[in-house]
């Protein structure tokens, strides 16, 4: 009798528009016979993770984030500052909602969890039951820009603000091995001449996170950074180009990671 496999946690992390290279890792994966058990998210990384684990053909992933515009996901809010976001975020769960084949965590074809932030409490939370829409739509909710999530008293904001890279979830399932995918990478010099108030908002969760996940990262099998200098947080339109670099960045780790199931 041949010996039980080892388990794969793939973590897929923060990024805004560059977390679109997380299609191209599943699709490296899937190209090369490596196994996905348990997928965990972060912001972007939950978008993609979830959408994936809700049962989507990742080819059709693809095909209908090559079409996204950011006018589909922003639904401007009238009271700012009383509500606590430029944008309400309806229009953004509805859009995540209609790429959900399972419509929620316990119904997905790979066992999924997203991370959260919880303002009142001021700790991550890990979002594992319930509608796929709402825990998605939690995690993606930067701070001042999205309307936090309001639910069982707590105010739920973006899962990058502590966990850009949601290793700590991931070992919750306690996998084998984690891949985790890192869509920002190292900290680089700031380009943006003239930003806006969204470029500065990023801006500051990327200084912040940068030195939050340095300590997670460590915790990885195996760490994917694709190379996206580039490309921007903030347009789509360079979705493509993203998935193209995540899935030669994960054929680059291939090697390492079969190493590591044949152990």
């Amino acid at each position: 009798m041949s010996e039980k496999r080892k388990t794969v946690a793939l973590v897929l992390g923060a990024g805004g528009a560059r977390g679109a290279c997380h299609v191209g890792v599943i699709k490296s994966f899937l190209k090369h016979d490596i196994p996905i058990d348990f997928i965990t998210g972060s912001s972007m990384g939950a978008v993609v993770g979830g959408v994936y684990a809700s049962g989507l053909d990742i080819n059709e992933i693809e095909t209908r984030f090559k079409k996204i515009k950011m006018t589909d996901i922003m639904d401007v809010g009238l009271r700012v500052i009383r509500d606590g976001g430029f944008f309400v975020g309806n229009k953004s769960k509805r859009v995540i909602a209609k790429h959900l084949v399972a419509k929620t965590f316990e119904e997905t074809k790979i066992p999924f969890k997203c991370v959260s932030v919880d303002l009142v409490s001021g700790k991550p939370i890990i979002i594992d039951s319930g509608p796929l829409d709402e825990g998605i739509r939690a995690s993606i909710g930067i701070p001042g820009v999205f309307q936090p999530v309001k639910k069982d008293g707590m105010l739920l904001v973006d899962g990058g603000v502590l966990c850009r890279v949601p290793i700590g979830a991931a070992e919750t399932f306690n996998p084998d091995i984690i891949i985790a995918v890192d869509a920002l990478g190292k900290q680089t010099v700031y380009q943006e001449k003239n930003p806006n108030v969204f470029q500065v908002l990023f801006r500051m969760f990327e200084l912040l996170d940068w030195k939050n996940a340095k300590k997670e990262l460590s915790r990885a099998n195996v760490l994917i950074t694709p190379d996206m200098p580039d490309i921007s947080q903030f347009s789509t339109k360079g979705v493509a180009m993203a998935i193209d670099l995540g899935e030669k960045a994960a054929d680059a780790k291939i090697k390492k990671i079969k190493q590591l199931l044949e152990k």
